[in-house]
């Protein structure tokens, strides 16, 4: 009997510890959003998104929500930005586009992923719109 609960308990572990590296490694080598803002006049270009940028800046979010707002302009740099706005980074840093950047990590079990939401307005009162 003693046996039997001990080989269930390592088969549970097993299984546990299994989901933990799935998703510890889908995180950290799958493609994610890598987002990095800047607010005022300087901004990043696409090819500036360094491994430690990103890193800098995921560490801000420190496991919380972390919702970065203002009148802008902003300039969002991202190895998947093409996906977000059908016109491209360098036309929104040309044009200084108002936006708003939503960042949330969220846990399954020890590991964790990203997500990034971008909302866009092309002037400050106009309604923002969500781009998935």
């Amino acid at each position: 009997m003693i046996k039997l609960a001990l080989l269930l308990l390592a088969v549970a572990a097993g299984i546990v510890l299994a989901w933990w590296l799935l998703c510890f490694f889908k995180y950290r080598l799958l493609k994610r959003p890598a987002v990095v803002v800047i607010q005022g006049v300087v901004t990043y270009r696409i090819s500036d998104l360094s491994w430690s940028n990103r890193q800098r800046f995921e560490s801000l979010m420190g496991g919380r929500k972390l919702v970065l707002e203002g009148q802008g302009p902003f300039f969002v740099a991202s190895r998947d930005y093409a996906k977000w706005h059908p016109e491209g980074p360098l036309a929104l840093a040309k044009k200084k586009v108002a936006m708003s950047v939503t960042l949330e990590v969220h846990p399954l079990l020890l590991g964790g992923w990203s997500r990034a939401r971008l909302v866009f307005a092309e002037q400050i009162n106009q309604p923002p719109t969500l781009l998935k």
